[in-house]
């Protein structure tokens, strides 16, 4: 038994997730020196990039984003395996996915506050870069532990070469399925369109993210803090409606 989504949110949440996944990261990279604190495999293709580049006077380097990018990759590894372990333990407590919605949307209030009191940034090595790259490590790792974990169901919160895949498949599935009459009128749309509305929101909530901190600065992330506050509001709702599932989520 797992704390799991009900199904009454196991649409709507990964909606509002994969918005504030984009946000946040959209946000991050602008803010933190070109660096991914959710696309982890970013930060890694940046810091080869940014490590060794060409110039006109043949190969360069240059190692000053080396530490923000180590301590996002290393401490995502560490955040992620410090939740798992967490919501195993507590994988048969029925409030387990508020609780977890509403430590996320206070992390990320933090992020906010903090990148609020200290910008502009001094630099990628400064100790307030760092800090604020490790804090919202710590937020997105805990929401990839979420969406592991507790959401189910194949619905993405990223875009990415898998979950195009994921959608492709999912919409021939879909119609072989429809001709054989094993899915009922409407069962083709019922299937593709809320996976299809996850990978929109996710495009929304990068261009949000980038116009958002264009705009305002890292008060712009009141609007993803707000949106996890809705999050945990809805699963408030399900818990109260349904018992815990069981199950594991598919991964995003």
């Amino acid at each position: 038994m797992t704390a799991s989504a009900p199904a009454g949110s196991a649409r709507a949440l990964p909606i509002l997730l994969a918005y504030v996944t984009a946000y946040v990261d959209v946000t991050c990279y602008l803010a933190l020196f070109n660096t991914f604190t959710a696309f982890i495999a970013g930060s890694v293709i940046l810091l080869g990039t940014e490590l060794i580049h060409e110039t006109d006077g043949g190969v360069a380097f240059n190692d000053s984003t080396v530490p923000i990018k180590l301590t996002v990759v290393l401490g995502y590894l560490a955040f992620t395996t410090l939740w798992v372990l967490l919501l195993r333990r507590l994988r048969n407590w029925r409030p387990l996915l508020v609780v977890l919605l509403g430590v996320e949307a206070v992390l990320l209030a933090l992020f906010t506050a903090g990148g609020w009191q200290t910008a502009p940034l001094a630099g990628p090595q400064a100790f307030a870069t760092l800090s604020l790259a490790l804090l919202a490590v710590l937020t997105m790792s805990l929401q990839s532990a979420i969406q592991e974990m507790l959401l189910r169901g194949p619905m993405p919160t990223s875009v990415s070469a898998g979950n195009l895949t994921k959608l492709a498949g999912l919409a021939l599935d879909a119609m072989r399925r429809r001709r054989a009459g094993q899915l009922p009128e409407g069962g083709t749309r019922s299937l593709v369109l809320p996976f299809f509305a996850a990978l929109l929101a996710f495009v929304v909530g990068a261009i949000s993210g980038a116009y958002g901190y264009a705009e305002f600065g890292f008060p712009a992330m009141i609007a993803p803090t707000l949106l996890l506050a809705l999050a945990a509001l809805l699963a408030t709702g399900a818990a109260t409606a349904a018992p815990a599932g069981a199950g594991q989520g598919r991964q995003t």
